[in-house]
């Protein structure tokens, strides 16, 4: 009988670990954020097609290269590979940082980036860092701040007699 519970076991826990990959592929791939896997010496492990879609390249494109492979610069060249490497060694990155790439693709983005390592029982560490594209939120802002500034010279016009046309009634 002890075989047969020892089936029984192996058959509960291959099930538990198909759920969580389940979960695990789920997220992976519904995410809306770019999320990459890196290894110790800067490889790319995994991305999913949010951070293939950030930095027009494919996954063929990306996996298996070091990372800096995805850009025409490295953080304005102010973050090499070998940074990279030291803070993985000394286990040292932001949690949060803002950037502007320029990705090979010729696509450039405003992102914010997080990264945390993943620590997985006899597996060497990885560095998942997750990328959320800015550049929509900054383009508002660049029209806000454009809008607002364009009243604010109206108002000061307005006051010394000049009319500005912003309507059906022609004047503001």
């Amino acid at each position: 009988m002890a075989t047969g519970s020892d089936v029984t076991a192996a058959r509960l826990a291959a099930a538990e670990l198909q759920a969580v990959k389940l979960r695990y592929a789920t997220v992976w791939d519904n995410t809306s954020d770019g999320l990459r896997l890196t290894d110790a010496e800067g490889v790319i492990i995994d991305a999913n097609a949010a951070y293939c879609a950030l930095t027009g390249s494919t996954r063929d494109d990306l996996i298996g290269k070091v990372y800096p492979a995805a850009y025409q610069d490295s953080h304005g060249a102010e973050w090499t590979l070998d940074d990279y490497r030291r803070a993985f060694a000394k286990g040292n990155f932001a949690e949060a940082a803002e950037y502007e790439l320029t990705f090979m693709s010729g696509r450039s983005a405003t992102v914010k980036a997080t990264a945390t390592f993943v620590d997985i029982v006899d597996r060497p560490r990885l560095l998942l860092t997750a990328f959320y594209d800015l550049s929509e939120q900054r383009n508002l802002d660049r029209a806000l701040q454009l809008s607002e500034s364009t009243k604010d010279v109206s108002r000061h016009l307005a006051g010394r007699g000049y009319w500005d046309y912003s309507g059906a009634d022609g004047l503001m």
